[in-house]
């Protein structure tokens, strides 16, 4: 069972230009250990398109989002869900985020934690070919965290601070889609 946590509204930088960005499966099992299968529909989707080797590729534009201020959102839950809601299309995933201990267990001499929590994290909800876009979500540890799971003896630590949509483009179709689209990002906490 979840519970709802807060709701975030993401806007577009519209002072950074759109950047067409492109994957294919032949990128995608080089990247990988493993190599990947295309199934499915054959490039019929929209973005999607099949060359003559076999392999697909997806095409999609990337918009920078406005950078907000760490303390003017909540932080994420360190083990919860995310929702985005974009245009009409959803994309969810479950999220684990590294734990900030309620007391600083130094391992350094001079009590530094050398290898505490990142400072930062990206977060990636969506996939391009699937959900029509991916969200990309840069979360910042704050200095000093304001919430806590008492549960868990741990801070709630990382607030959105930007990152970048991608938006997957028709295959035919290489104009930008309107830079007013709302993203809004609906976190849960278990």
């Amino acid at each position: 069972m979840w519970e709802h946590w807060c709701d975030i509204t993401l806007a577009i930088d519209a002072s950074k230009p759109s950047e067409i960005v492109s994957i294919s499966t032949q990128q995608q099992t080089a990247l990988s250990s493993k190599p990947t299968s295309s199934q499915g529909n054959n490039g019929s989707k929209a973005g999607t398109k099949a060359n003559g080797n076999g392999a697909t590729s997806v095409h999609g534009l990337r918009y920078r989002l406005q950078p907000s201020d760490p303390e003017s959102m909540r932080a994420l839950p360190m083990k919860g869900k995310v929702a985005v809601h974009l245009m009409g299309n959803v994309a969810e995933a479950l999220v684990q985020l590294p734990e900030v201990p309620l007391r600083n267990s130094g391992n350094g001499s001079d009590g530094s934690n050398n290898d505490g929590p990142p400072a930062g994290l990206w977060l990636t909800v969506g996939l391009l070919a699937a959900d029509g876009f991916a969200l990309q979500l840069r979360l910042k540890k704050a200095d000093k965290p304001k919430e806590r799971d008492r549960a868990e003896s741990t801070w709630y630590a990382y607030h959105p601070v930007g990152g970048a949509i991608t938006v997957l483009l028709p295959a035919a179709d290489t104009t930008a889609v309107t830079n007013k689209m709302p993203a809004v990002v609906t976190t849960a906490a278990k």
